[in-house]
């Protein structure tokens, strides 16, 4: 599953065309589902979840993680 935080952008783009790649390669073994607007939590829950290994995929500006890791504001 891949969740977006943001739709109608570049990042949402990207990942749209990344997924359909990923998709292609095995010959279809590997699916891919999109969440878009962060619709199953906030951010912050979000972020916990990829920490914690129970979101697999998060697309969100990196503005949003700074707090987590300060090598991010360098983007």
């Amino acid at each position: 599953m891949m969740i977006l935080a943001v739709v109608s952008n570049p990042l949402y783009e990207f990942i749209q065309e990344m997924a359909r790649k990923v998709e292609e390669k095995p010959d279809g073994a590997i699916g891919t589902e999109f969440d878009p607007s962060a619709q199953p939590g906030k951010i912050p829950h979000l972020i916990e979840g990829l920490q914690l290994g129970a979101v697999e995929f998060f697309g969100t500006p990196s503005g949003f993680l700074t707090g987590i890791d300060p090598r991010y504001q360098a983007l």
